[in-house]
């Protein structure tokens, strides 16, 4: 039975870990992001192979080691970012929010760019920069409009 609690712990957040990771409308976003695009980067310029791929042939016409570099510097500010609950942060992780949509929509393209065949990538990663630029607007005008209140302005 002590094996079924810890099991069921590890699946499901801790209260204070759920309330921290959705009590905003974007820290979840935030951190799925984070994680995808470090997964990005680390397949990019570690998986050898993978532009081969039909998918990810058009990633080849970009000098690899920029998109890396792109996709590991955003991922990684917004993880740095992640914790921070201030109105300032908050608009810096707004703007990566931005800057992590235009790289899905650079992942969009890449793959549209590779269609025939239709994939689910085609779907997948237009709705992301969707739904993270929609965010990182929301969290930047939310957050400044807390900075002026807080200035009474």
């Amino acid at each position: 039975m002590k094996i079924i609690s810890v099991a069921l712990n590890l699946l499901f957040l801790p209260e204070p870990w759920r309330q921290w990771m959705f009590g905003t409308g974007t820290r979840a976003l935030e951190g799925l992001n984070a994680l995808m695009l470090l997964g990005w980067a680390w397949v990019m310029a570690f998986a050898d192979g993978v532009l081969a791929l039909p998918s990810y042939s058009r990633f080849a016409n970009l000098p690899l080691s920029l998109v890396c570099g792109l996709f590991a510097l955003v991922g990684i500010l917004l993880a740095a970012f992640l914790p921070s609950e201030t109105p300032r942060s908050n608009v810096i992780s707004g703007w990566l929010l931005l800057a992590a949509s235009m790289l899905w929509v650079l992942v969009t393209a890449s793959f549209w760019g590779g269609y025939p065949p239709a994939n689910t990538a085609m779907v997948v990663y237009p709705v992301l920069a969707l739904i993270s630029w929609w965010a990182g607007i929301l969290l930047i005008e939310n957050s400044k409009h807390q900075m002026e209140k807080a200035q009474g302005v």
